[in-house]
Formats: C-alpha cells, sequence, structure tokens
C-alpha cells in the first residue's frame, strides 16, 4: 500500500509515492531517492572535500571541508567508497531511503553525479596546472623586482662616486670617503658597499635571493665616466636586462 502521509494543502491522508493530493490536485512533496553507487563515486573522487555527505544529506560532511588539507578525510572516504558498494540494496534504502527501494531514476542520478564528478576533477586539475605555471611566474618576477629595487637604492652612490672620480682622479677607498650617507636598505638587500679591488658598487641580497649579489662597476672611457652592471653569481632571469651581458 506505501507509507501514508497528509497532504500540506489540504490534509488529506495520501501515499507518499503519490505524485499529486486527490483530493486537492496539489503536488505531494517527494524524498528524494539516496544511490548508493552514487554516493560512492562521490567518495572516490570528491570525498575529500564531503561531497558524498552533502549528497546524503549529512551535515557532518563540514568537518571533511574542514580538515580536507590533512588528506585524512581522503583516506576515511576511500573506505567509505567501499562499505557504500558492499552495501546491500535494503539495507541501504532503510538506512537513507525510509525503506522505500524505488530505484526510479536512479541511473540517471549515477551519471548525472558521474558528470559532475568528472568535471569537478577536471576542473581542479585545471587550476593545478595553471597554478604550476603562474607560481613559478610570480616568484621569477618578485626577485626581480627586489634585484631592481636594490641596484635604484645604490644610485645615490653611484653618483658620488662619480663626484670623487671627477675630482680625484681615483677610485674611493670606501663610501665614507664619497661623504655618501646611506638610508635605510630595501627588504631584502643586505648591504651596499664598494668594492676597491673590483672597484665596483656590491650589492648583496639576503636568502630570499640566494645570498647572491650585483656589482655596478664603473670606468674611464676617452675621460668619460661609464658605468656597468653584472653579477658573477646571480641567476641572469632575475637581472635587468642591462645587466645580463
Amino acid at each position: 500500500m506505501g507509507e501514508m502521509i497528509y497532504c500540506r494543502s489540504c490534509g488529506h491522508e495520501v501515499r507518499r509515492t503519490a505524485r499529486s493530493c486527490p483530493a486537492c490536485g496539489a503536488p505531494v512533496a517527494q524524498k528524494r531517492y539516496k544511490d548508493k553507487i552514487a554516493a560512492a563515486v562521490l567518495a572516490f573522487f570528491l570525498g575529500g572535500l564531503g561531497i558524498h555527505r552533502f549528497y546524503l544529506g549529512q551535515w557532518w560532511g563540514l568537518f571533511y571541508l574542514l580538515f580536507s588539507c590533512f588528506g585524512i578525510p581522503s583516506f576515511i572516504s576511500f573506505i567509505e567508497c567501499i562499505v557504500f558498494l558492499c552495501t546491500s540494496q535494503e539495507s541501504w534504502d532503510n538506512k537513507h531511503n525510509d525503506g522505500q527501494n524505488s530505484t526510479q531514476g536512479s541511473s540517471a542520478v549515477v551519471w548525472i553525479v558521474v558528470g559532475v564528478a568528472a568535471g569537478l576533477m577536471v576542473f581542479v586539475a585545471v587550476i593545478g596546472i595553471l597554478a604550476a605555471i603562474a607560481l613559478p611566474a610570480y616568484q621569477d618576477y618578485t626577485k626581480r623586482t627586489v634585484v631592481a629595487t636594490g641596484i635604484t637604492a645604490a644610485s645615490g652612490l653611484k653618483t658620488a662616486e662619480a663626484e670623487y672620480i671627477a675630482s680625484t682622479g681615483k677610485f674611493p677607498p670606501n663610501i665614507e670617503a664619497t661623504g655618501f650617507q646611506p638610508a635605510n636598505l630595501p627588504a631584502h638587500v643586505s648591504s651596499i658597499t664598494l668594492d676597491q679591488q673590483s672597484q665596483s658598487i656590491v650589492i648583496a641580497y639576503d636568502e630570499t635571493l640566494y645570498n647572491k649579489s650585483v656589482n655596478i662597476g664603473v670606468s674611464l672611457n676617452n675621460g668619460k665616466l661609464e658605468f656597468s652592471c653584472y653579477s658573477q653569481d646571480m641567476p641572469k632571469k632575475y637581472l635587468p636586462q642591462n645587466c645580463r651581458n
């Protein structure tokens, strides 16, 4: 005969499986059938996010979502996938479908779930590929910015050095001789010094740039000062274009 319920519109007793009330014609709210294959597919592909629990109408899927970064929910959901598949249809219906075994439309549900799961997996894979490409590019850009900032910070010393050479005809022995007072160093720049041996300004960076350095050399060409930027240890991809040769 089927389970009897009451119509929400007129209060007439009707079977739960009825589509509409025979007394007033109002539609009867149908309980959504929970397919165990669909639940198993969701547990296998998206169980780490608790999607299979949300499909079953169980709010504690939130815990899977909250702890997904630790990998434990993924392991648990894999076990649950096996349990779902091994559960008899009768036991499944008694637990999740109020004892009803009406599987009408369940195959369609399975295909919809499989399609959604596959779509989400593809989406996650695409996001992962894009992140794998974009993250290194962003990191390289950040390091090039740090190098350029250090070179800009040394511009004041470069001017003071040029004035010293123009007035004395020789390379200054140290920063103090130029009268240059260095301001606060930019982030990730360890020091800006003068190297007498290489006759260059040395911009040293911290571990963010692997403790490497960039040199700004000076030379006299027909009585004219010329500066050159170079590095003996910094990866070229982090250097400005004029410092790579």
